[in-house]
């Protein structure tokens, strides 16, 4: 059977999160798992390098076919966080794309659907889940980590392993 190799990520302009984990057989396991932060006194064009040039690293480490991103949703409360999120996920995309990656979206509320069993689950619950799920002792931290592990793993159980 053919492995998997799945990387979620959660994108934030302050802080994207990455998780990695493959998919074989049955059973999806965590290979690896962090946050890209960046500061905020820094120019927008120099935070999106530092994201670039980290994801880019994630994605040569580990060679994933297929790259999981949240799908964009806009809050009426705060209408320009869509436009830094869109910024963010361009150069995430521009990443996965040089590196050959498939690109996929899922909705929050599916992630924490396929994991908590409610689609309204709280971060605490999505995140005991995953450790459950994945058989982590150790907390999966920041949330943003925690919150890209999730896509990773949704994906890869929806692809399974029979490719793309």
């Amino acid at each position: 059977m053919r492995e998997l190799v799945v990387l979620g990520i959660d994108p934030g302009l302050a802080a994207t999160g990455f998780g990695v984990v493959v998919r074989s057989g049955r059973g999806v396991k965590c290979l690896d798992f962090g946050c890209i932060k960046t500061n905020a006194g820094e120019e927008t064009a120099a935070r999106l390098r530092l994201i670039y040039d980290g994801i880019s690293r994630v994605l040569g480490e580990w060679s994933p076919r297929l790259v999981v991103m949240e799908d964009v949703f806009v809050k009426e409360a705060a209408p320009s966080a869509a436009l830094s999120i869109g910024q963010v996920r361009g150069v995430l995309l521009l990443a996965s794309n040089q590196h050959g990656c498939a690109v996929e979206g899922i909705a929050a509320r599916a992630v924490k659907l396929a994991i908590s069993g409610s689609g309204s689950a709280d971060k605490s619950q999505i995140e005991r889940g995953l450790r459950r799920l994945l058989g982590l002792s150790e907390q999966i931290r920041p949330d943003h980590a925690a919150d890209a592990l999730g896509l990773a793993y949704v994906g890869a159980m929806r692809k399974g392993t029979g490719g793309i």
